[in-house]
């Protein structure tokens, strides 16, 4: 079984996107072969593939990697700096890639970034509160669903590599079912959680909540109520602990990878107010409004609708590409490392590892494959 070992909570900045469909694909490697020298190819900044085709490297002037490193979303801070990897990738490679993830070559995540950042670029995925578009980026043929950028090296293996990916389909149920706060701020007003996380209810998923049986109502004052996720003496409002958390069930279903039959009673608070300290340390919280709602009363009141396509033919096999950009060529050991991440997250079976890859996350029913880029080369 895996145990929650990861307690910080990730700080995150996303935007939708979707997915569409795809045939059937060979699982990855379960460990890379022996290195040989990484395939350099000419482009606005080189790009080498890595030895076993797991992954490409992009090297940018030290000025770029600053650029990356100084804004707050990385290149996504830059609408130009998002079209100049994004055209490098598509110069090299064919247009058949449902993820890109791009992750900066340092050591441990920057203070002034988030953990992580998930780019749309298009959803044609109804009944999950997005919306459908396109914006064109990269991919000319709805192909791509987002750009995922994650600012320090371990992102893959320890996250917030799940929650991005979660990112493309929840959360954004309206009409104000799922209600959040800034714990920060506890002297402001609730707010509808549409910034894509789940705030205070019963999802205990990547996207935060807390486990319904940690539920109690405390008796040291009116309205007030304790839960947590896992081992944790609290939970999250937007995340649980990175790669250490599977999906919920209500996750899985927005990702078109469970039945709704799967998905149970959702309880979920309004009327919320926390202290900052009694809620991260203790995972206590005040709300004037407490109910429990089924799936089928969540798609109705938030006129979301069923999710189409639904389950039994929604994709369940992606294809991805990751890309790091670093402002020297990447060392052996660097590319040996990069490697063994990709391919234990992204592999067809348990990782053996205390941590999630996407398939265990998935129950089995999900799979990125990421390896063979050699076979998407131009």
């Amino acid at each position: 079984m895996k145990m929650n070992r990861i307690n910080y909570l990730f700080l995150l900045v996303v935007i939708l996107i979707s997915f569409s469909c795809q045939k059937s694909i060979d699982p990855i490697a379960d460990t890379p072969t022996t290195p040989t020298t990484p395939t350099t190819i000419t482009t606005k900044y080189p790009l080498a593939l890595s030895p076993n085709n797991l992954l490409v490297s992009i090297q940018v002037p030290s000025a770029t990697f600053s650029f990356a490193n100084d804004s707050y979303y990385g290149i996504f801070s830059s609408v130009d700096s998002v079209k100049v990897f994004s055209d490098i990738i598509y110069q090299r490679f064919k247009d058949n890639f449902d993820f890109i993830f791009i992750i900066t070559n340092n050591a441990t995540h920057l203070s002034n970034q988030p953990y992580g950042v998930n780019f749309g670029v298009s959803n044609s995925v109804k009944g999950t509160g997005a919306a459908i578009f396109k914006n064109g980026w990269g991919s000319t043929s709805a192909k791509l669903k987002s750009f995922m950028f994650l600012p320090y090296k371990d992102a893959i293996s320890y996250g917030p590599t799940l929650h991005e990916i979660c990112h493309n389909w929840s959360n954004y149920i309206p009409k104000g079912i799922f209600k959040t706060i800034d714990g920060n701020q506890a002297s402001l007003p609730e707010i509808d959680a549409l910034d894509g996380h789940w705030g205070v209810a019963s999802t205990n998923g990547q996207l935060g909540g807390f486990d319904l049986a940690t539920l109690q109502t405390l008796t040291d004052a009116p309205n007030h109520y304790h839960a947590q996720s896992g081992t944790n003496t609290s939970f999250g409002l937007f995340a649980n602990g990175g790669n250490s958390l599977a999906y919920s069930p209500l996750e899985l279903y927005m990702m078109g990878l469970a039945p709704k039959s799967e998905v149970p009673d959702i309880t979920v608070f309004s009327g919320i107010t926390i202290d900052a300290n009694d809620f991260f340390n203790k995972g206590n919280f005040f709300a004037t409004s407490k109910r429990s709602l089924s799936l089928d009363q969540i798609i109705t009141q938030s006129g979301i609708g069923e999710r189409v396509p639904d389950y039994q033919s929604a994709q369940k096999e992606f294809r991805a590409i990751v890309a790091v950009v670093s402002p020297t060529a990447l060392t052996t050991a660097e590319w040996t490392s990069y490697e063994k991440s990709i391919t234990d997250f992204f592999k067809k079976s348990n990782d053996e590892t205390s941590l999630f890859n996407f398939y265990e996350a998935t129950k089995g029913r999900g799979w990125i494959k990421a390896d063979q880029l050699n076979l998407e080369s131009k």
